[in-house]
């Protein structure tokens, strides 16, 4: 029975890693079929979706995977798109005006220099939330940018929670890329997912305590 159970452990440990490979296989090459410029957002939303659906339990077999992709990664082309291309423009702006400012040596351009980079850092902070919130909610585009700051600010333990999550992602795919390309994205997404998903059902289970409350 002892041995049963460590081999089950061991065979689940398996399947965890071979999945998070195969989710991040189809993002690379979902990524890809897009152009990588107009892929990257559609695909990254249908690997969300499909973590989401993990959490859940709901994942399936192999080929429900793959199915499951495609699918959210074509209804989610032009949405995930405009959010993609917003995100990739904000950081080329923050990339433009860092670059800018550090040809200058004065202090005026060495502020702006640290202060594009404490803004870029805060922003991708406040992004973390930007795709789990489209995977969980149904609002309108420009709402769930609005509801990541608020969600950002208002629950400071999950947001430094994914802030640990990111600087150890970080961490572990410089020290071992390019083994880490394998799995880099879809442990990265996972985490944060994980983290926003259990964030988010904790609120909606204050919520209805709450209104349980009020009705009686």
């Amino acid at each position: 029975m002892i041995q049963n159970g460590v081999l089950g452990r061991v065979y689940a440990a398996f399947e965890f890693v071979y999945r998070l490979i195969y989710l991040n296989l189809l993002w690379f090459s979902f990524t890809l079929l897009g152009a990588v410029i107009f892929g990257i957002g559609p695909s990254t939303i249908a690997l969300y979706h499909l973590i989401r659906k993990w959490l859940k339990k709901e994942l399936g077999n192999d080929r429900h995977i793959f199915v499951q992709y495609f699918q959210a990664y074509k209804a989610n082309f032009k949405s995930g798109n405009i959010i993609g291309l917003s995100v990739m423009l904000l950081f080329f702006m923050f990339l433009v005006n860092y670059r800018y400012s550090s040809m200058h040596s004065t202090f005026i351009f060495q502020y702006i220099q640290i202060s594009t980079l404490i803004l870029a850092c805060l922003t991708t902070v406040i992004l973390t939330y930007l795709i789990p919130l489209y995977v969980h909610y149904d609002l309108k585009l420009k709402d769930y940018f609005s509801r990541s700051v608020v969600i950002a600010l208002a629950h400071p333990l999950p947001t430094l929670l994914n802030i640990g999550w990111l600087v150890m992602i970080g961490y572990l795919f410089y020290q071992f890329f390019p083994f880490s390309l394998l799995v880099g994205v879809s442990s990265l997404a996972y985490g944060i997912m994980g983290i926003s998903y259990s964030s988010f059902v904790r609120n909606e289970q204050i919520r209805e305590e709450k209104k349980a409350k009020s009705a009686s």
